[in-house]
């Protein structure tokens, strides 16, 4: 049947109407003439269409990505396929959104806390104790900025695994410090709640996906209003619940607004809410949507709690090698040395890391260890050391341009088998679960950077002398 405002005596529009999906029909002159139902309950078509070229019209993106079907006599049906569900491609392309929103306001941060290192490096030979402890803070803030970015734009999965709630939320919060300035935000997310057990990579997207959609609906990128979280137990589950005061959602519309398209009306932007409802049923949670209590809406958030036969996940399998991970210090400074000398290493060690200032203090720590230590600039002159003399262990930079540390490692064991297992990684991402895998499956120990040499040179002996 025809739908109001679209011409019905079109030729075409019977076609157009006969279509479940979203369609609309545009004559041989170029303009709309006819769309469906379905077209006028997303929003695509409608009365203000009529009698335009689809260029001309405020959702023109969204004409030019429908599908087309040239009739012979003259004119286009464009239709807007329903997506019955979210794939990869529509995963991938809310990820994108979520880069767009936080990326600049991250880069922001990450350049004012480097800059005020840069000022403290300035002033901080004073000696004042309190521009020491405002370095190290600001120092501190830059390298968690950095981690958390590195989670944000990771693509690749490392399975199921406990995640705090408290964390989750905390993380997600300070990558959208910056676009929520002039958003009032309350917290009530205690750090008693047990842990939830999915892909971390898919609950941090699913949680930025609604907190990006609610910063669209308070009016991004100038976002205004107030946002409230919180979370509770309830059953075998966690309610992560993210409530904004942005235009409430009509209750007509409340069923769809989970769609990956959902009514335009609604006042929530595409994929956001269909893509975090994806990813996390995919590990027995839910999205759901309500009216918020007071205005507004809220965005509860079902999370399973880790049932028992996960509870291990925490930790490494038997039989896998451990994985150190040293204390975090942003200022490490060279130990002083101690009363009595440590009993000198066996062997040389080989030092391979293309940053002169990290490897020369590797290197100082290992003499101060009375340990022999051979430098390589890059993982091509490890490779030729290693060829022309033996070494007891390896600490190696992962990340070595053309090279990786696990390359040299591969390599190495090629020219010396008794390294298999003698290697200590060095990496900026230790999350990384290339890494993680390779250092389960080989014994082999990472050191996330920054470290604390003291932590690290103790590390180094235990490789040595296992």
């Amino acid at each position: 049947m025809p739908t109001p405002g679209s011409r019905d005596d079109a030729w075409a529009s019977s076609l157009v109407y006969a279509i479940e999906d979203p369609a609309a029909f545009v004559d041989a002159a170029g303009v709309v003439v006819a769309w469906n139902e379905a077209a006028a309950a997303i929003g695509t078509a409608g009365p203000e269409a009529a009698g335009r070229e689809p260029a001309t019209l405020d959702n023109a993106a969204e004409w030019t990505a429908a599908l087309r079907a040239e009739l012979v006599e003259g004119g286009q049906i464009l239709v807007w396929p329903a997506i019955a569900t979210v794939g990869d491609e529509e995963i991938a392309r809310q990820h994108a959104r979520i880069l767009e929103r936080l990326a600049p306001g991250v880069a922001h941060d990450l350049l004012n806390q480097v800059g005020g290192i840069q000022s403290f490096v300035r002033v901080v030979g004073s000696g004042d104790e309190r521009d020491r402890g405002l370095l190290e803070e600001t120092a501190a803030r830059a390298v968690e900025t950095v981690k958390s970015f590195q989670d944000l734009v990771r693509t690749r999965r490392a399975g199921p695994a406990p995640v705090s709630v408290a964390a989750l939320v905390a993380e997600a919060l300070a990558l959208a410090r910056h676009p929520l300035q002039d958003v009032t935000v309350t917290v009530d997310v205690g750090d008693d709640l047990p842990d939830v057990v999915a892909e971390p990579g898919d609950l941090r997207q699913a949680v930025l996906a609604v907190l990006v959609n609610a910063l669209d609906a308070l009016g991004w990128p100038a976002s205004r209003g107030e946002l409230r979280v919180d979370a509770r137990r309830s059953g075998a589950r966690v309610e992560l619940v993210i409530e904004d005061d942005a235009a409430a959602i009509p209750a007509s519309e409340l069923p769809r607004v989970l769609d990956p398209r959902p009514p335009r009306n609604s006042g929530r932007a595409p994929l956001d809410l269909a893509v975090a409802r994806h990813l996390v049923r995919h590990w027995g949670g839910d999205l759901r949507v309500e009216a918020g209590r007071v205005r507004g809406n809220r965005f509860v958030l079902e999370l399973p709690v880790g049932a028992g036969s996960l509870a291990g996940l925490a930790g490494a399998p038997a039989g896998d090698a451990a994985v150190d991970a040293p204390t975090t210090s942003t200022t490490p400074a060279i130990p002083a040395p101690a009363a009595a000398r440590p009993e000198a290493l066996p062997g040389a060690i080989l030092v391979c890391d293309d940053d002169d200032s990290i490897r020369s203090l590797i290197v100082r720590v290992l003499h101060r260890a009375d340990a022999a230590a051979i430098e390589a600039v890059s993982g091509e002159a490890a490779l030729a050391i290693l060829a022309d003399r033996p070494v007891a262990l390896v600490v190696a930079d992962q990340s070595l341009g053309s090279m990786s540390g696990a390359d040299l490692y591969w390599r190495a064991v090629e020219i010396r088998p008794e390294l298999r297992g003698r290697f200590v990684l060095l990496s900026g991402d230790a999350g990384d679960p290339s890494v993680a895998a390779l250092a389960r499956e080989e014994g082999l120990r990472i050191v996330e950077k920054p470290f604390d040499v003291n932590e690290l040179g103790a590390m180094i002996r235990r490789a040595a002398t296992a």
